[in-house]
């Protein structure tokens, strides 16, 4: 298979464009991937850097770079790839109405159509090398060009609707005309030839950098695809993912949609050289590939059975592990609630010893009020028999002594007798006497 690749980077520029520090690294690292992944010799592969001499040839001005494609044989190649990394921009042509315009070293921003390579020339260049397969990436902004002066303002702005269509038309239409070139050398192929375009943005945006990684956004996520090394059709399903849109969103807070045009009906695969196959090389090998066919079915039978028997595993292993699983959890919820159980009756057997002792504690007190009452009707009894027993040899007559005592004291110290005998003495005789009879009920008034 015969296959060559173009790739292009500028950081600086001859004139007032911003430097940009990612461009060159990216496109080295494309051309690394090329020859390692890919098989890529050093004269299948041009790189363009700024970092080169400005006498080289390889030096990226406007017209090394329009020699470097018309050095690229003519009517041979099979795949032709161009990566093209720098600055880019999109503005009003004089003659075509609509143009976008690559920015080489000396590319002038205030004079576009004469200083950068329009999108058009470029893919009139590509279209002449006339190969089989073409894929061309553009990793640089589409957005207007900033005006020269504050006085002046762009043609259109990045919301311009009319800008977006006629960016979209451009580039379909420089995908068909590539797509129509020319290819003599592969008119027997009984393939159909496929030419893609992969525009880092959409028209109206720009294409940022990751400072972090020290790539561009999108030639980071596709160097990611094509270290795997996938098919173009797996760079286009890494590329138009969410990837590139969430990461410019939350580096730069700025939308970057990656733009693809694709005209053809097969995949370009820069790994291998699966050529077209012409109907005589099948006529004269078709019985060697029925053979090999039957062979391969016979051989996929056990692999087939050995495939099921495997599936039939994973599945009764996967219903056991399920079972065990909802044991486990019937286990532990049985645990628990024996648990919350045990705990219930621990709560309940410590009210009741509580209860318990507070009864006995009451019980308690109540014998012991009980016991002093009982202590003190003792002493109530004792106290008549410890008089009887002092008194016991003493005549009747003192039985009433107090009383007797008490009249007496009443009239020594009265001033007249009859003042004396009132209530208050006779009563308390009264009591006297009565007391002295429940003592002694045995004994004579």
């Amino acid at each position: 298979m015969k296959k060559h690749a173009l790739i292009i980077g500028i950081n600086r520029y001859d004139n007032d464009l911003p430097a940009l520090s990612c461009a060159v690294k990216d496109a080295k690292e494309i051309a690394g991937v090329l020859r390692m992944a890919y098989g890529f010799s050093n004269s299948e592969l041009t790189l363009m850097t700024c970092e080169d001499s400005p006498d080289s040839v390889c030096f990226p001005t406007r017209e090394n770079i329009l020699k470097q494609l018309n050095n690229v044989p003519r009517g041979q190649l099979d795949r032709l790839l161009v990566f093209f990394c720098g600055h880019g921009f999109g503005q009003p042509a004089s003659a075509t109405g609509y143009d976008r315009y690559l920015c080489p070293v000396d590319a002038n921003k205030n004079s576009l159509h004469n200083t950068g390579l329009s999108l058009r020339e470029f893919a009139a260049s590509i279209k002449a090398i006339g190969a089989m397969d073409t894929c061309l990436v553009l990793d640089c902004c589409q957005n207007p060009p900033p005006p020269p002066t504050r006085s002046t303002a762009p043609a259109f702005s990045k919301k311009d609707t009319a800008f977006s269509k006629n960016d979209d038309k451009l580039m379909t239409a420089c995908v068909r005309d590539i797509h129509a070139a020319v290819r003599p050398h592969q008119t027997k192929k009984c393939r159909v030839p496929t030419t893609i375009l992969l525009s880092s943005c959409s028209p109206g945006e720009c294409a940022y950098e990751w400072a972090e990684k020290g790539h561009g956004i999108f030639t980071f996520y596709l160097l990611e695809a094509m270290k795997a090394r996938k098919h173009v059709t797996g760079w286009l399903s890494q590329i138009t993912s969410e990837s590139v849109y969430n990461k410019a969103q939350e580096l730069h807070r700025e939308k970057q949609q990656p733009n693809i045009r694709m005209v053809g009906g097969c995949d370009i695969d820069f790994t291998s050289s699966r050529y077209p196959i012409s109907i005589l090389f099948w006529l004269k090998h078709w019985w060697r590939w029925g053979i090999s066919l039957c062979i391969m079915k016979r051989k996929k039978k056990p692999n087939d059975e050995a495939l099921e028997n495997l599936r039939i595993e994973y599945e009764n292993k996967q219903k056991s592990e399920e079972i065990t699983v909802r044991h486990e959890v019937q286990q532990k919820k049985l645990e628990m609630a024996k648990k919350a159980r045990i705990q219930e009756a621990e709560h309940a057997l410590e009210m009741a010893q509580l209860q318990a002792e507070q009864k006995r504690l009451k019980m308690k007190e109540e014998n012991m009020q009980i016991q002093e009452r009982i202590d003190k009707c003792k002493s109530i009894e004792q106290e008549p028999t410890q008089i009887e027993n002092r008194h016991a040899d003493s005549q009747p007559a003192l039985i009433a002594k107090p009383a007797v005592l008490a009249i007496a004291t009443a009239l020594a110290t009265s001033p007249t007798q009859s003042s004396v005998f009132d209530g208050t003495i006779f009563e308390g005789l009264e009591e006297e006497i009565l007391l002295s009879r429940l003592k002694r009920p045995s004994d004579e008034e």
